[in-house]
C-alpha cells in the first residue's frame, strides 16, 4: 500500500528530524555549559573519536594510561604544544592532585594503591607504575636504591615531586586527561549509537 509505506516513511523522517535537532542541541549544550572548564572546550571536540581503555596493573587498584593507547589523531591533537600548555594550565587549577593529598592524608601506602583513582589522578598525579618508584605520600616518590626501571619509558625522567610539575608533562597525564574527558561524554556516544542503530533498523523494515 503506497499511501501507508509513505506515511510511515514520512513520520520516520520527521521522527529522526527531531532527534537530530536534539541530538544538536544537546552537543552544542556541552560545547556551551557541559564543557564547564576551558580544558574540556579545548579537545572536547576531537574525542567525538573513542580512544582506548587504561590498562589495569596487577595489585593496584588503579589504571595505568599509555598515550601510545590512543588513536594517533588523539595523540597528536593533545601533543600539540600551544593546546597542551593551556590544557596543563587547567588540570593544576583544577587541584586534582592537591586534593588527592588531602583525601590520603592518613592512609598507609597499602591503602593507596587499592583506591580507585581517576584516570586524571593516576596520569598527572603519580609516575607510571612501570618505574617502580618508592611510594612516600601520593605525590611524593623516591628513586628505589636500584636505580630507576629499564623499561624506557620516559615518563619515568620527566616525573619530578615538585607539586607544579609533578607528571603533568608526562605522556601519561596527556592520556589520562584524554580517557577522564572520553569517560564523561561516553554516554552521549552511547545516544548517538542508539539513534544511529534503530535508524538503520527502520530502514531496513521499510526496504522490506
Amino acid at each position: 500500500m503506497p499511501g501507508v509505506s509513505n506515511i510511515l516513511t514520512a513520520t520516520i523522517d520527521f521522527s529522526f528530524t527531531v532527534f537530530g535537532v536534539i541530538a544538536i542541541a544537546t552537543g552544542l549544550f556541552i560545547c556551551t555549559h557541559g564543557g564547564s572548564s576551558h580544558c574540556q572546550q579545548l579537545i572536547q571536540n576531537p574525542l567525538l573519536i573513542i580512544g582506548a581503555a587504561g590498562k589495569m596493573v596487577s595489585g593496584l587498584g588503579f589504571k595505568e594510561f599509555r598515550l601510545e593507547d590512543f588513536l594517533r589523531f588523539l595523540q597528536k591533537y593533545s601533543i600539540d604544544q600551544h593546546n597542551w600548555v593551556h590544557i596543563k594550565e587547567c588540570s593544576i587549577d583544577s587541584r586534582t592532585c592537591k586534593n588527592l593529598i588531602i583525601q590520603t592524608s592518613v592512609q598507609k601506602e597499602s591503602d593507596f594503591y587499592r583506591m580507585k583513582l581517576s584516570p586524571l589522578e593516576s596520569g598527572c598525579c603519580i609516575p607510571p607504575p612501570s618505574c617502580h618508584l618508592e611510594y612516600k605520600n601520593p605525590t611524593i616518590w623516591t628513586m628505589p636504591e636500584s636505580g630507576l626501571a629499564m623499561n624506557n619509558d620516559r615518563d619515568c625522567t620527566t616525573w619530578n615531586n615538585n607539586q607544579h610539575l609533578l607528571c603533568y608533562e608526562c605522556k601519561s597525564c596527556k592520556a589520562g586527561i584524554l580517557a577522564n574527558l572520553r569517560d564523561e561524554y561516553r554516554l552521549l556516544f552511547i545516544y548517538y549509537d542508539i539513534l544511529t542503530i534503530l535508524f538503520l533498523i527502520l530502514v531496513y523494515f521499510i526496504g522490506c
